[in-house]
Order: C-alpha cells, then sequence, then structure tokens
C-alpha cells in the first residue's frame, strides 16, 4: 500500500500526466505538505473486490487436528495430495501475512482424509454448534490475530450443526412430509360433505 505522496512522485517519474495539468506540480505539493500532515491511501478495496484478496486455507478431516492447532507450533498433517504437508500453525501463519493474505479460512472436509493416514472416519464431536468448540476456535482465532489475520469458519455440509443443539436441549426438531394429490380423496366422508355443501350451496343460488 503507498500513500498519495509517493504515487504521485512514481507516475512523475514515469512521465505520466492525467486529467491534471502537470503531477509534477501535485507532487512538489505533496513534499511541502507540513509535518505531520495525514496523507492517506490511494489504493483501497471496495466491498466487492476484497473477496479477491489473498486467502490462506486449512482443511481438516478430524477433532484432534481442531486440538492440534490450538497449539501454534504443534505440527498437523495437512496433506492435500499424495505429498505429505506438514506444518504448524504459526509457520502457516507466516507464509499467509508474507503473502499479503488478509483472511484463513478455516473448514472440515472428510474428503482429504485419504491423504492423512489415521485421520479418516473417526466421528465428530467438536461441531460448530458446541462450547467446546467455540473454545478452541477462540485460541486459534488469537494466533492468526498475532499476524494480523482474521479467521473464516466454512460450513461444508448442513450435517455440522446440530448435534450440539440435541445434546444440550434433547430436541432434534421435526420431520414434515408433503406429497401432491387431492387434499380430501372423494372416499373420504369429509370430501363427500365438502360436495355436498357446494352443491347445495349452487342450488340455492339458482332459486
Amino acid at each position: 500500500m503507498i500513500n498519495r505522496r509517493d504515487f504521485l512522485r512514481r507516475l512523475a517519474e514515469l512521465g505520466v500526466t492525467g486529467p491534471v495539468s502537470n503531477l509534477r506540480i501535485l507532487a512538489r505539493a505533496q513534499e511541502a505538505a507540513p509535518p505531520g500532515a495525514p496523507s492517506g491511501h490511494v489504493v483501497g478495496f471496495p466491498g466487492p473486490w476484497q473477496f479477491q484478496t489473498p486467502k490462506g486455507a486449512i482443511i481438516l478431516v478430524s477433532d484432534q487436528q481442531l486440538e492440534d492447532l490450538t497449539d501454534p507450533d504443534q505440527e498437523v498433517d495437512l496433506s492435500l495430495s499424495r505429498t505429505p504437508n506438514r506444518t504448524t500453525l504459526r509457520r502457516l501463519c507466516q507464509q499467509q501475512q508474507a503473502a499479503g493474505a488478509r483472511t484463513i479460512i478455516l473448514a472440515f472436509d472428510e474428503f482429504w482424509s485419504q491423504y492423512r493416514p489415521g485421520q479418516g472416519g473417526q466421528p465428530r464431536q467438536l461441531t460448530p454448534d458446541t462450547e467446546a468448540y467455540v473454545t478452541r476456535i477462540a485460541r486459534i482465532s488469537a494466533t492468526l490475530r498475532q499476524y494480523g489475520l482474521g479467521l473464516e469458519l466454512s460450513l461444508l455440509s448442513p450435517l455440522e450443526i446440530g448435534a450440539g443443539y440435541v445434546r444440550q436441549t434433547g430436541e432434534s426438531g421435526r420431520w414434515v412430509q408433503y406429497r401432491e394429490g387431492w387434499r380430501d380423496p372423494p372416499d373420504r366422508p369429509l370430501h363427500r360433505r365438502a360436495l355436498g355443501a357446494a352443491a347445495l350451496d349452487e342450488q340455492q343460488g339458482h332459486d
């Protein structure tokens, strides 16, 4: 990120001209500004363009890996291919900071367990709607914050939420099934009564 003064000076050095009469004059005017005067940034990212800023990603396949990440110096297997990728949260933060990333995405995806021996097929207890999960995420987020990084949580499946609610309340919601067809089929008494009432109304209308 460069400030306005450096931006104008650089354009003047390149001989770039624009709608203003002389960029060199503007550059000299900026240099003559009193010490401590706010300069501001020339380049910014409006909301929609922020989706194009670099982001890192951590894909986990088990609760144990989430637990390991709470220790920033504990190695975790984050392999996404046959090439092993064992790293720590601290090293990952340093790499993303150097790459100019602002956010790291955290997600669970069982698919990648095929590249991480011993991690697949384990039932998850730390789902996003549990206090234990939130506590561990807070620790991970605190580490990211030290490197100026934000944490973005990605829910890849609706199955990731609900289990904690059931354990806390004992309720699991209500299943409702619908089908298309007659509301009251002809062989039902209610339907026959409705037809009889409609016929009576029609007869009274003619009378």
